[in-house]
């Protein structure tokens, strides 16, 4: 089991990992999984970045200014504790297949350009008591999840994002329920796919509610407060 102290920005970690103190101004990605099966246990702990993107990354060629990143490995925990000021705060995606089984618990992301937390090409994932909160660019959204089948996003807050709490794209069988979704700028959850469920949700003053794509999808017992739209 690694320690804190011999774990810097930007490493490469393959086995069971507790955090004993934070990461601070880490300059491109803040940690990266690089096996199946790892549990990274944050311990409360903090993983920041600077807050610019990464100088010496060609987005065009590689990844970029990650927190937490999973590139494709099966069977990954994500636990207890924050990251703020990257990209995207914790990255679980793949650049060809699928990954299974991966889980991030107890998380809060927050203050990051893109999304808190991305999930893409991901079967069976689970995102619970956590949060995607203040994300900055025009696009910045709480959660995206894309590409993926199967995944649960269970009691989990996302708050004051320059656009949406939730974007889904080619995704489906995903179950949505009991999250708070509060004053982000446009919709609380843009949604597409099929066979999906949105259940006993929270959206509180966003710029809209709900906007639907895809078929059947079940909806049902969400409230909404406030916004110019609930519904669409």
């Amino acid at each position: 089991r690694a320690r804190a102290s011999q774990v810097s920005c930007g490493d490469r970690i393959t086995v069971d990992t507790t955090l004993e103190q934070d990461l601070v101004n880490c300059p491109n990605h803040g940690i990266v999984i690089a096996a199946d099966g790892v549990t990274l246990d944050l311990n409360g702990h903090l993983v920041d970045g600077d807050g610019k993107p990464a100088a010496d990354c060609d987005q065009q060629k590689e990844p970029c200014d990650f927190g937490v990143f999973n590139d494709g490995h099966d069977g990954v925990t994500v636990r207890d504790g924050s990251v703020r000021e990257f990209a995207a705060g914790v990255l679980f995606g793949t650049a060809s297949g699928r990954a299974h089984d991966n889980r991030v618990l107890d998380v809060s992301a927050t203050r990051n350009q893109f999304a808190g937390i991305g999930i893409f090409s991901q079967v069976r994932g689970l995102v619970r008591n956590s949060s995607g909160d203040g994300s900055l660019g025009r696009d910045g959204m709480g959660l995206s999840l894309g590409n993926s089948h199967q995944v649960r996003i269970l009691n989990n807050s996302f708050r004051h994002n320059a656009h949406v709490g939730m974007e889904t794209f080619e995704s489906d069988r995903y179950l949505i329920k009991g999250n708070l979704f509060s004053r982000n700028d446009q919709e609380a959850i843009l949604m597409g796919g099929h066979d999906n469920q949105v259940r006993r949700n929270r959206l509180v003053r966003n710029g809209s509610g709900m906007s639907l794509g895809g078929r059947d999808n079940v909806v049902a017992h969400n409230r909404i407060v406030g916004g110019h739209d609930g519904i669409r």
